[in-house]
């Protein structure tokens, strides 16, 4: 029967949540090692869907194969095949990668990423300096010449 009526191939990306929050599996079996499209895999498993995906730069940080997604080589349609019908056909599967990649990705967030960020600026300034969110500290910039004259 084929795909038709069961794929959705969109590119509306003002509605990326919704359209993830109606899907049961994300797709994205890469060929380059450097695709930018990695962005997409990081989404889809934020929002809790289980990950078809080929573990290329910058998702290896975030695929756990088999953990939180199921890896497949670039071109090889029957593995990509195998690991759909695994997903389309145990339900329960599917769900535990979601939730896995839902909770790994977390380490990955804006809030997550924010705090790790702060918490280094925090340890590099000298002294008491303040760390915080908001307009800047006028003395931040006297730091900074002082870091890096000349700037």
């Amino acid at each position: 029967a084929g795909p038709a009526g069961r794929v959705l191939l969109q590119t509306d990306q003002t509605r990326v949540a919704d359209y993830m929050r109606a899907a049961d599996v994300y797709v994205l079996p890469l060929l380059e090692p450097n695709s930018s499209f990695a962005d997409g895999v990081a989404r889809a498993m934020s929002c809790g869907l289980a990950v078809v995906t080929t573990p290329v730069e910058g998702l290896s940080d975030v695929i756990r194969a088999g953990v939180n997604a199921l890896t497949i080589s670039p071109g090889d349609t029957a593995g990509l095949s195998t690991a759909l019908l695994e997903l389309l056909e145990h339900p329960a599967h599917r769900r535990r990668l979601g939730a896995a990649a839902a909770e790994g990705s977390r380490a990955f967030a804006a809030d997550a990423i924010l705090a790790r960020y702060l918490a280094m600026f925090a340890e590099i300034l000298p002294g008491d300096q303040s760390v915080r969110l908001g307009r800047p500290d006028p003395t931040l910039s006297e730091n900074l010449h002082a870091v890096a004259p000349g700037r």
